[in-house]
């Protein structure tokens, strides 16, 4: 357990390295922040300028830009309180319908002698109409002992395969991109269209120090679900909080020739300008630097920041880029405004008015908490032994006084 008066001690014999860092971060935000103030005061064509000597310069403004006078976009509404925030919110989630996929793995116990892993993905789909279905479910895959045995005999092989536990975690990203583009393929022809929601980030910068196989199929899969939604204009967005991305500090940067930041990220910038719940910052083309060997498809993804939560972070949307360039045939307001209007409504309705809800019934649908991978364990046990192989594995034998309570039937 803590001791918290002892962590505090320990603390305050560092606190010279924290007041150096508190200060110089501090400073770098408000160079930063004097450069966003500053950015509208140029020309698009003045910007593009700067930017196009870099081949990757983070972010590019898009034409937004030209009728915006500040990095922030406020909210056109006026959030009250909550009673008429959600009669805003039925009002226009109302006949709109809405997907969501979450997913999630156990991977394998090598306390076990058979190796087995799993994935699950949840999917939630709401008409939003009174008469409407819910549909909720899920589906699972398991990775079975001679699939996972296979790729560790051939790991040791100059790096062939990539280890278990990612193979597993990049099935489980595949997969949820699989569920997304089966469902929008199946709605092409729907009218209205649905707007699909994505746990995972379609900027992978994450698996810059995974094997390029993963790198690979990682790619793929996002180019698959930007080239289906474009196809079949089913719009999708991916929701990601707890975000670390640069874009925007790298884009401001090299307009205006800064150093330092690496100490910032977009979400402190946008934060620290930001006003009430609702708002937003610019529409921008993402041009993210990483040192992957396919990243041409992040230039097909536009991002912003909305803020959800008084207490957290904004969040931040990305979506392809044809719900931009193109939604304005759609909608008046444009199809993205239309979109976010949709993911502010589904964040009232959602945990602490900061997440979407539809996306987190997903989510939880998907969600497999440390008791459940144990239980799965449990399940594999019982089903090798109900195949004449006794094989336990020391974390999985159940102390005596729990014996029976564990006992699967």
């Amino acid at each position: 357990m803590l001791d918290v008066v002892k962590i505090w001690s320990a603390l305050i014999t560092k606190e010279h390295f924290f007041d150096d860092a508190i200060a110089e971060l501090a400073s770098s935000l408000s160079i930063y922040n004097q450069a966003q103030i500053t950015l509208p005061t140029l020309t698009l064509a003045e910007i593009d300028e700067k930017l196009s000597l870099h081949a990757w310069p983070g972010a590019s403004p898009t034409k937004e830009f030209e009728t915006s006078s500040s990095l922030i976009i406020p909210s056109t509404r006026q959030w009250t309180n909550h009673r008429k925030n959600r009669e805003w919110a039925v009002k226009t989630l109302r006949a709109q319908p809405t997907y969501a996929v979450g997913s999630a793995h156990v991977y394998p116990d090598r306390s076990h002698p058979l190796l087995t892993g799993m994935i699950q993905v949840g999917w939630f789909e709401n008409p939003h109409l009174e008469a409407g279905k819910n549909i909720k479910d899920s589906t699972a895959e398991i990775f079975a002992p001679e699939e996972l045995a296979r790729i560790e005999k051939q790991r040791p092989l100059i790096g062939m395969q990539p280890p278990l536990n990612e193979v597993i975690d990049t099935n489980r990203f595949v997969k949820s991109i699989d569920q997304l583009c089966q469902y929008m393929e199946s709605k092409a022809r729907a009218t209205p269209k649905p707007i699909c929601f994505f746990d995972d980030p379609f900027i992978i910068s994450f698996t810059q120090h995974l094997h390029p196989k993963t790198q690979v199929r990682y790619a793929e899969a996002v180019k698959k679900l930007l080239a289906t939604s474009e196809k079949t204009k089913v719009p999708v967005i991916s929701y990601i909080e707890d975000i670390c991305a640069r874009d925007i500090i790298r884009m401001l940067s090299i307009v205006f020739n800064l150093t330092g930041e690496e100490r910032l990220n977009d979400a402190l910038l946008v934060d620290s300008v930001m006003g009430g719940w609702g708002d937003r910052s610019q529409i921008f083309q993402c041009s993210r630097e990483d040192p992957l060997p396919d990243k041409d498809f992040y230039r097909q993804v536009y991002f912003t920041y909305l803020r959800t939560s008084e207490i957290m972070s904004p969040a931040r949307i990305e979506f392809p880029a044809w719900i931009f360039e193109e939604g304005q045939q759609l909608y008046e307001q444009g199809l993205h405004n239309h979109i976010l209007d949709i993911v502010r409504a589904e964040c009232v309705f959602g945990p602490l008015g900061s997440y979407p809800s539809d996306l987190e019934t997903a989510v939880s649908l998907a969600a497999l908490t440390t008791s459940d991978q144990k239980d799965f364990q449990r399940i594999v046990q019982a089903f090798t032994q109900a195949r004449d192989l006794e094989l336990r594995s020391p974390s999985s034998i159940p102390s005596r006084d729990k014996q029976d309570k564990n006992e699967i039937a």
